[in-house]
Order: C-alpha cells, then sequence, then structure tokens
C-alpha cells in the first residue's frame, strides 16, 4: 500500500485465514471510487490497517474518491 506521496507504507494479510495472503488492495478498492459512500459496507475495511481506515473514510465524502484512488 502507498501513501499520498507514493511511500510504502505496509502490507495488509488476511487476519481471518491461517495461510495468510497478501490482499491486492487496489483491486479491492477500485469498485469504491464509483461509490464512495459503498466503502464502509466493504469486507475488506476490516483488514486494513487504522490509519488507512481513517484516511479512506474522512468525514468530507466529496474527498473521498481521491483518496480511495491514492
Amino acid at each position: 500500500m502507498l501513501d499520498e506521496d507514493g511511500e510504502w507504507i505496509g502490507h495488509c494479510p488476511r487476519k481471518y485465514v491461517f495461510d495468510a495472503r497478501e490482499v491486492d488492495c487496489k483491486a479491492e478498492l477500485e469498485i469504491f471510487v464509483n461509490k464512495p459512500r459503498a466503502v464502509k459496507q466493504g469486507v475488506w475495511l476490516k483488514v486494513f490497517p487504522s490509519v488507512l481506515k481513517e484516511f479512506i473514510l474522512c468525514e468530507d465524502i466529496r474527498k473521498r474518491p481521491r483518496r480511495i484512488r491514492i
């Protein structure tokens, strides 16, 4: 996963399986670019680090699509 500046911030392992595999965050978040309000119901949001959740779920709904793309 990358931050706004394109710097690597870490991996998002699946926490509910015994053989942990990396989640393709980009692919999982792409659907929410067009439906930013639906991101709260996204299954993968649970496994993201709290810093990333706070970044994506900002109060201003108009900023969400851009933050999801980042």
